[in-house]
């Protein structure tokens, strides 16, 4: 074969190479992540002592909450109020109560964070509410108002309240 014939044999050659449709290579990536949800609340004091009388009342307690979802806050009363000491929800003396209701009013520092309140007698069996934003190490208080009707017996008087925040994640609770 001469010289110009392997030329164009080679040119022929290329020729239908190039003439020829390309096959395409395609690949997928599917990306996935996951982060762990949480909550978790501490707050400053888990013991109030006070003295009480027979006229309106209010008491803070300071707390941190970070959550990586919107939060919500469950409020539970072992009582339903403060109650005297006797256990006995009625006094048993005409004019006086032994039961001191309340309300709490749980409340977060964070941007467009709307505070959640429940009366002591509604938190018995547990009251839930969103606070409507997910707080990233923020700090808030737990604001407890009351008011009595009648004076109230003496003695002492006591109630236990957990506090139970969570997201859709973990969820992590104190009795104060």
């Amino acid at each position: 074969m001469g010289y110009f014939s392997k030329i164009a044999t080679a040119l022929a050659l290329l020729g239908c190479a190039s003439a020829a449709p390309a096959a395409d290579a395609v690949a997928t990536l599917e990306i996935l992540g996951h982060i762990s949800p949480k909550c978790s609340i501490d707050l400053q004091d888990s013991t109030i002592v006070r003295e009480l009388t027979d006229g309106p009342g209010s008491e803070q307690v300071g707390l941190s909450v970070d959550c990586n979802q919107r939060l919500v806050v469950n409020l539970r009363s072992q009582n339903g109020g403060f109650l005297h000491e006797s256990g006995h929800r009625d006094s048993g003396s005409p004019g006086f109560i032994s039961l001191l209701p309340y309300t709490a009013t749980f409340e977060v520092d964070a941007s467009g964070a709307s505070p959640v309140t429940f009366r002591s007698d509604e938190m018995i069996a547990g009251a839930s509410g969103s606070i409507g934003v997910a707080p990233y190490a923020a700090r808030g208080e737990l604001v407890l108002n009351w008011s009595p009707e009648k004076p109230l017996i003496g003695g002492a008087y006591n109630d236990v309240i957990e506090i139970r925040v969570s997201g859709e994640g973990e969820t992590g609770s104190s009795p104060i």
